[in-house]
């Protein structure tokens, strides 16, 4: 085989990997649970059911031991609006947490990323657990400013 025919058979095996990869963590969306977790189809009949790290949301409805709170409703609704079909998975330190769920900051086909977005947007609060701090100063900040410019649940603050 010449060197150039050798090459092009390389690069194209690399390429090929690198998409394989890049699909490992891509997943159709099955549905929006609530406002920081989802479902995604996965091959099970379940589902793989996705904790959203960095983030925490009000109860969008009666579970458990958890009551329904103001805000959850339009928490979820607004992630349901924003969700691409694909979402992509990128992990920090922890990849599951103590109820077996995936942890995972999530992003739309467009690369938007689900987590910031929920934040930004004044429908999450930061909830830091480490060692899972990947984002968490971009995090902090997006909140302060949805905080200040009053943004969803954040809309009737008292400065």
């Amino acid at each position: 085989m010449s060197s150039s025919k050798f090459y092009i058979l390389f690069l194209t095996l690399c390429l090929s990997c690198q998409v394989v990869s890049q699909d490992e963590n891509s997943f159709r969306l099955m549905e929006v649970v609530d406002g920081d977790t989802i479902r995604l189809i996965d091959g099970t009949d379940d589902g793989l059911l996705v904790r959203m790290i960095g983030i925490n949301t009000p109860e969008a409805r009666d579970f458990k031991h958890r009551k329904e709170e103001k805000f959850g409703k339009e928490a979820s609704a607004y992630l349901k609006s924003i969700c691409s079909e694909r979402i992509t998975l990128e992990y920090d330190v922890e990849s599951k947490d103590k109820y077996g769920r995936t942890l995972a900051y999530c992003f739309n086909e467009d690369g938007t990323h689900l987590n910031l977005a929920m934040i930004k947007a004044g429908w999450a609060e930061v909830m830091t657990i480490p060692p899972n701090v990947k984002y968490a100063d971009e995090f902090v900040q997006a909140l302060q400013t949805a905080r200040k410019q009053k943004k969803g649940m954040w809309q009737d603050a008292i400065p």
